[in-house]
């Protein structure tokens, strides 16, 4: 990742410090998938790409929930 990305990342979890270490733990597993994943940073999301598509995105919702492309859940679902 760049340190424009870096700085993407960081503002998005600016306010949900709580949900930043399921990313980190997400994006440290990223090397056991496979060499072709690459983070792409938007402002509002976080895509994981392969060769040839997007596998997964990462969205940091407004309040306690998390989202991805699998469906969504509370804090307290979550074990928070």
């Amino acid at each position: 990742m760049t340190a424009g990305a870096d700085d993407l990342i960081s503002r998005q979890y600016v306010d949900r410090a709580q949900l930043r270490p399921i990313l980190d733990a997400t994006l440290a597993a990223l090397p056991g998938i496979g060499p072709v994943a690459v983070v792409q940073a938007r402002k509002t999301y976080i895509s994981l790409v392969s060769k040839r598509r997007t596998f997964a995105v990462i969205q940091a919702t407004p309040g306690t929930a998390w989202t991805s492309a699998y469906g969504s859940a509370s804090s307290g679902l979550a074990g928070g």
